[in-house]
This record gives C-alpha cells, structure tokens and sequence, in this order.
C-alpha cells in the first residue's frame, strides 16, 4: 500500500424554526487507497438528514449514498490509459411519517480514458446505469431555480404581462441559482437541457457516452466533440422508454500564436449541440419529439495592452412535444403534463474590457436580446441594454 486519504464534510444546509422544521445536515466522507501506479481503491458516503428534537416535528428525513469506486491505470506506448468505475446504492426514507414512500436506487458508471500527450489526443468512453429511483442531493441539484421570477424587466407590454425566465436572465441574475441542496428533484426546463437535466447523475437514465479532445502541435487550436446516446431505464406512463441523442461540438482558436504576439490575447470560440428526445406513440399517448440546438460564437481580442475587444452571440432554438411529470413532495410521479415548445432566443453582444489584473477587470457591454415564442404572442420581445460592469475573482 501506497497512500490511504481521508476526507469528510459537515454541514447545516437547512435550520430549524422550532416549529415544524428541524436542522438538516449533509455530512460525509471519503476513504481512498493508492495501492499503486496501477491500482487504486476508494469508498464515498454522504447523507442527508434531519435532526431529530430540533423542533416539534417529531419525523426526519434520511438521503443516505454510498458508492465505492475502482481506478486501474496502465501506460502502453505512447498512450496513457485509465478504466475509472464507480457504483452504489442510494435509500430515501422518513422516520416516524406515517405513510411516507421508502425508495431505493442504483448507479453504475464505468468509463474507458486513453490520452496521448505527443499527438495532442485524448478519448474518454463510457456506460452509465441510473436508476429512476436513485436520489443523490449532492449530484442532482439544480444550479438554476426555474421557478425564479426575473426581477429586471420582469412585467412588459402595456398589459404588464409577466416575463418568464430565459438564458438572458441567467447571464445577469445572481438570484436565480439556487445555494443549498434540495431534498427533492427540482423543477427543470426541457427546452435547455431534457437529457441531462440533474447532471450525470440525472435518474431514469441509461446508455452510452464517448469524448474526443485534439490539441494542435503548438496549442494553436483546440477541438472536442461528445456524442450522448442515453435511454430511460424505464418508461414514464408508459412501457417504451424515450431515447435521448445529443451531439455537441467545441472549438478554441488560440490566434494570438499565428497573428501577431504571443503573449496578446486573440481567442475565437465557437460551440454548437443538438439535442434530440423521441418515443414511438402508443395507444392514446402522442409521440415525442423534441429538439434543442445551441449555437455559441466568441471572440476576445487584445487590442492594446490589457484593452480587449469582445463580440459574441448565442442563439438557442427549440421546437417539438414532450411529456413532463408532476411530482408529489416525496418527488413520486403521479401525474404527466403536456409540453410543447416552439421558438427561440437570440443574443449578441460587444464590449471593451480592460483588465487591471488576472483577477479584476472593468467592461463596458452593449446588448441585445430577442425572444421569440411561437405559441405565446405576449413572450416576444427584444431587450437591449448598456452595461458598466467591475468584476473582481477571489
């Protein structure tokens, strides 16, 4: 034995009001062993829960995970290869809660890595198992709070229509990202994300991802490609599961090496993703068929020194019919809603930044951001906007 690392986690996500509402505390850890260059072994715990006596609330909620992993690690050539699996179980119970739900759920995710450093190369392919059961507060909350209202031209039109939150709105407002965990799975937008909505450890999932990263000889530029083909696990309201496709493509190009001096900043960007969501129809079930594209394009340009010229776009375009479950407050699907979306959001922006430091700059920004919706004549729109904005990392 080589190594053996050890690391915990304690804290209070949630307190108690002495009434109904008791401490909630997420705490664990994880035990590692470096057997050697090839082999290592690690072990993770996490829990959720409730401390009883905090309030007049006599039940308490329980979330524990527990997975254990495997690393085997082998350089063969030029290539250095790595095979990284990782599975457990997960259990949500309530003690003392009359005829509350007990569940059970699995992973298994095994990936395949092989990087070749003299070529500039590295693939990555992996199989996943996520049951529709498995509940990991600590992987699936959401960043985003769909339920948030925007705050900043949050009525328009002479009717003061309500506006709903859009890619815009999560480009400005702090307050619409969430800052604890969620005992429950939280409300999600299919128009953005309906593959990996919880991240890679969304429930009800299964299937196959493959990477590819190609770094050219003198970093002059940099691609990557993923290809996601998933199916759920099971199917929700009916037997045949839905299928999920997505295809995303990002490219870096370091000009500042070709054009110019080195050490002036010169980057052009571009990311595109299609995502795609079907299911045969069944009797009395509509067939589903949705699609998103995502297209990203940046540019970063040093025009004197530490002033930058910045220009960039985003459009995101969505169309198709989908069924999205209601969930109780124990997050058990008892209903399904009808979904169908048709539009798309557009935003281009340029600005100059200077940079005082690595760490802080200040830019002058000028935006403009059409909504478009084909069913809901109120939700289109454009917004444009001047900003002055200092911005300081720790």
């Amino acid at each position: 034995m080589k190594e053996l690392q050890f690391h915990t986690v304690a804290t209070r996500v949630r307190t108690s009001d002495f009434g109904s509402i008791n401490d909630r505390l997420f705490a664990g850890y994880n035990v590692n062993l470096v057997q050697s260059n090839f082999l290592e072994i690690g072990m993770n715990h996490v829990t959720l829960f409730d401390i009883e006596g905090t309030s007049r609330n006599l039940s308490t909620f329980h979330n524990p995970v527990t997975t254990g992993t495997l690393l085997l690690k082998k350089d063969i050539s030029n290539w250095k290869m790595k095979v990284n699996v990782e599975a457990g179980t997960s259990k949500t119970y309530y003690e003392k809660f009359e005829g509350s739900p007990e569940t059970n759920g699995k992973i298994f995710d095994a990936k395949w890595m092989g990087v070749n450093s003299s070529k500039g190369l590295s693939v990555e392919a992996g199989w996943k198992y996520v049951s529709s059961d498995f509940r990991s507060p600590g992987a699936q909350t959401k960043r985003v709070n769909y339920n948030y209202q925007p705050t900043s031209f949050g009525r328009i039109t002479n009717d003061q229509v309500v506006r709903d939150l859009t890619a815009f709105d999560l480009m400005r407002e702090s307050n619409a990202y969430n800052r604890q965990l969620s005992s429950n799975l939280m409300l999600i937008q299919p128009k953005y994300d309906n593959i990996t909505p919880y991240g890679t450890a969304t429930p009800n999932r299964q299937g196959l991802t493959v990477n590819a990263r190609y770094v050219s000889p003198r970093q002059l530029f940099e691609i990557s490609a993923t290809q996601l083909m998933l199916q759920e696990t099971r199917g929700e309201g009916t037997l045949l599961p839905r299928k999920f496709m997505r295809s995303e493509v990002k490219a870096v190009a370091h000009l500042s090496k070709r054009f110019g001096s080195k050490d002036k900043l010169f980057d052009v960007s571009v990311r595109f993703r299609n995502d795609n969501t079907s299911r045969e129809e069944e009797e009395n079930v509509r067939a589903v068929d949705l699609s998103t594209q995502i297209l990203s394009v940046g540019m970063e340009y040093e025009f004197w020194d530490n002033w930058d010229l910045m220009l960039g776009l985003q459009q995101i375009t969505f169309n198709g019919f989908d069924y999205t479950a209601v969930r109780n407050n124990f997050s058990e699907i008892y209903n399904f809603r009808e979904y169908q979306t048709d539009g798309s959001e557009f935003m281009q922006a340029a600005g100059v930044r200077y940079r005082f430091s690595d760490k802080s700059s200040l830019s002058m920004n000028l935006s403009n951001f059409k909504n478009t919706d084909a069913f809901d004549a109120t939700q289109n729109y454009n917004v444009r906007q001047f900003m002055l904005l200092y911005q300081m990392n720790f």
